[in-house]
């Protein structure tokens, strides 16, 4: 990308605008990770078990308790974040081969002379 204008000041305020309208369309990008800590030590899974089964048992008439709604043991984990990367704008700009940035201050060597 070449950003080309007539003042330093147009060509930063340019440079900012796509720095400004890549970040906001980052943002609004669907999560695709996420950092966890797992839950899988033996307590924990039986614990959780056991859970489950005094709630299915005490609750289980009750509409939508069922084993469905529950996570498995195996699977158990602490969710610390998620975050989006390698969005479809990111994945997009990296498949062009031309992805370097490159600024380029041209000043207007036609100006008339009184």
């Amino acid at each position: 990308m070449i950003i080309t204008g007539d003042s330093r000041k147009s060509v930063c305020l340019a440079w900012s605008r796509i720095h400004v309208m890549v970040e906001s369309a980052r943002v609004r990008e669907d999560f695709t990770h996420f950092i966890s800590v797992p839950m899988n030590a033996e307590e924990m899974k039986k614990a959780f078990a056991q859970f489950k089964d005094d709630l299915i048992q005490e609750c289980g008439n009750e509409r939508g308790v069922d084993k469905s709604v529950f996570q498995e043991e195996g699977m158990l984990h602490l969710t610390v974040g998620t975050m989006p990367l390698m969005g479809k704008v990111i994945q997009t700009v990296l498949q062009h081969k031309e992805c370097s940035v490159s600024f380029n201050l041209q000043t207007n060597t036609s100006e008339k002379k009184p």
